[in-house]
């Protein structure tokens, strides 16, 4: 667990189905955000949500469960949910972070970059090396994070990725 800003934010694992629901209220908004953002990549936003089972995701974990490598954080600001982190396995020795997002009115307190070293450290604990990561384009808050935290372009991102070709995503990695 991280503590920022004097204990007023805390960054933790999911640990209850409150906190499930606190995430997927949070993967919700990040949608909703990338929606409004991205008004010509609706259908590419669903296909992937569809791809990705987001729906499902979010119901094993209000249920319990991620499964075996895999992690969610939650970030609170003053004891309020107002920011998420996931980790899945992408192979042996490499994970992927995902649905990263902090509500706007919680930006500006680090953490996101507080979410990004947990997430690292709770990585490295699972026994990944590398950590990958996709993001849009425009996703304008987090790119430079990204490339302030040590992700470099990806040039191998994974080959069944449909994603991997698409202008409208950057891939990204560094090692652990």
């Amino acid at each position: 667990m991280t503590a920022l800003a004097a204990g007023r934010v805390t960054i933790r694992e999911v640990g209850s189905a409150a906190d499930g629901r606190a995430v997927a209220g949070l993967v919700t908004a990040m949608f909703r955000l990338f929606r409004e953002r991205n008004p010509a990549l609706l259908e590419a936003i669903d296909d992937y949500m569809a791809r990705q089972d987001v729906e499902g995701e979010i119901a094993a974990l209000v249920a319990g469960g991620l499964g075996a490598g895999r992690a969610c954080l939650i970030a609170e600001l003053d004891g309020a949910p107002v920011g998420t982190l996931m980790l899945k396995p992408v192979a042996e020795d490499i994970c992927e972070m995902n649905r990263m997002f902090v509500q706007e009115d919680a930006r500006g307190f680090g953490i996101g970059r507080a979410l990004v070293l947990e997430l690292m450290t709770v990585a490295r604990r699972l026994g990944y090396t590398r950590m990958r990561l996709s993001s849009l384009t425009t996703n304008r808050e987090a790119l430079p994070l990204y490339a302030a935290m040590g992700f470099e372009p990806d040039p191998n991102p994974d080959a069944d990725n449909p994603d991997k070709d698409a202008d409208h995503v950057v891939h990204l990695i560094r090692d652990l």
